[in-house]
């Protein structure tokens, strides 16, 4: 009995791996009808570059090339934020970007304000305004196209509706002075706490 089952589930796995690739190929069940067509994307993309890890160095001239390709194959948005890779990630694409005409690219960045998650770690003198010059400053740029507040999440939605620190005060108002085209938050939080920032907002 033991070797007849042992056959029949060898059967049964042969027969799944042989027919569930077919349903993918020919779309049995539309997955593929969720995807936008090629024509819809509105060109985004991610660009990888070769980065070398320990200290979070980036190789500066391995992005040279991957900026070129994608600029020059529509690709038009690069994001980057303020911690990424001990803060190199945004000097880095500034550095980079800066031999490039400002309107032939789109640049996003993000707050860290997700990075505080104890009041007690704040001190009276916290500013935004420090942190969001020294983002441009790193870019290279005047203004960016986006500008999130970073992972808007249980621990980090207080620190972002706080009237003490008037962290969205001063941003909207950067976006009134055009230093901001688009400002918006990311999230991994539940959708009770979207649901409460944006009540916020």
């Amino acid at each position: 009995k033991k070797c007849l089952s042992h056959k029949v589930q060898m059967l049964v796995t042969m027969v799944l791996a042989a027919v569930i690739p077919v349903l993918f190929m020919f779309d049995v069940f539309g997955y593929d009808s969720y995807l936008p067509k090629k024509n819809q994307i509105k060109n985004m993309a991610v660009i990888s570059s070769e980065m070398r890890f320990g200290g979070s160095y980036f190789d500066e001239n391995g992005w040279i090339g991957p900026v070129d390709y994608a600029l020059e194959n529509g690709v038009n948005y690069f994001d980057t934020a303020f911690p990424y890779h001990d803060g190199q990630s945004e000097r880095v694409i500034g550095r980079v970007l800066s031999s490039y005409d400002r309107e032939s690219f789109y640049l996003a960045t993000k707050y860290p304000g997700h990075q505080i998650t104890d009041l007690s770690q704040l001190e009276d003198t916290y500013n935004p305004k420090l942190i969001f010059e020294e983002q441009l400053k790193r870019c290279q740029v005047e203004y960016f196209d986006f500008y999130l507040l970073h992972n808007v999440y249980e621990k980090s939605v207080k620190i972002y509706t706080d009237p003490q620190w008037g962290i969205l005060d001063y941003f909207k108002e950067q976006k009134r002075l055009g230093r901001i085209k688009h400002l918006g938050f990311s999230t991994h939080g539940s959708l009770e706490t979207m649901k409460e920032f944006l009540d916020y907002c």
